[in-house]
């Protein structure tokens, strides 16, 4: 697999619901969010397989991106 850095601008929606799984998630310290960036050809290579970094902080990927209009989302967890 090749490892290379790549940048993409990202802005970071944070979606709680009354879900369990993501109840459990909050209490284990775990941070489930939405992560959306624009879609463009290289937000489209992006893989469940990849973390996000924001701010420092590291999120993998739970699920590769979906579309969202022009935007691809996808579930994070940090």
């Amino acid at each position: 697999m090749e490892t290379s850095r790549r940048q993409i601008i990202a802005s970071v929606t944070v979606r709680f619901s009354g879900r369990s799984s993501v109840m459990q998630a909050r209490l284990q310290s775990k941070a489930p969010a939405i992560v959306t960036v624009r879609d463009f050809p290289q937000t489209r290579q992006v893989t469940s397989e990849w973390r996000v970094e924001i701010d420092g902080r590291t999120f993998h990927l739970k699920e590769d991106p979906r579309p969202e209009g022009r935007m691809q989302a996808m579930l994070v967890e940090g």
